[in-house]
């Protein structure tokens, strides 16, 4: 979610007029480096691959990644699948995937909402979501930040 926040803010830095000189996109990849204890510095996509799973594990602090990296996600989405498809997946996630409360979610929900979501990728996008990551995602990050 906060990387769809992200994405949003980043076009308005660019689209709205008065917030056009600011740049939101380099500040966030250099605001990313400062903040995170184990900042993003993977030069190729296998490398990158392995540091979003330590960030998704949640072994390596990396919040600063997971804002604007995964605004480069979305951003990709759309580059790739076009802006109508993006809205029918975030439509078909809103009705049915089950409400997450961010601390003290029953482990067995987590898993199924983690499941259901990576099911309606696959279905919106035709691609499994960890191939996607592993052989897409990885490597435009490693351009983003590069």
């Amino acid at each position: 979610m906060e990387g769809q926040a992200t994405y949003f803010e980043v076009a308005a830095s660019v689209l709205v007029g008065s917030l056009a000189d600011t740049n939101w996109r380099l500040r966030a990849i250099a605001d990313s480096d400062r903040r995170d204890e184990h900042p993003f510095v993977a030069t190729t996509s296998a490398d990158a691959y392995q540091f979003l799973k330590q960030c998704n594990n949640n072994t390596q602090n990396c919040q600063g990644l997971r804002y604007i990296g995964a605004s480069f996600a979305h951003e990709l989405l759309v580059n790739t699948y076009g802006l109508d498809a993006y809205k029918a997946w975030n439509q078909a996630i809103a009705k049915q995937l089950p409400d997450f409360h961010w601390q003290g979610q029953p482990e067995e929900d987590r898993v199924q909402g983690n499941t259901m979501f990576a099911e309606l990728f696959q279905q919106y996008f035709k691609v499994d979501i960890d191939d996607w990551e592993k052989n897409t995602y990885s490597q435009y990050l490693v351009d983003q930040f590069s």
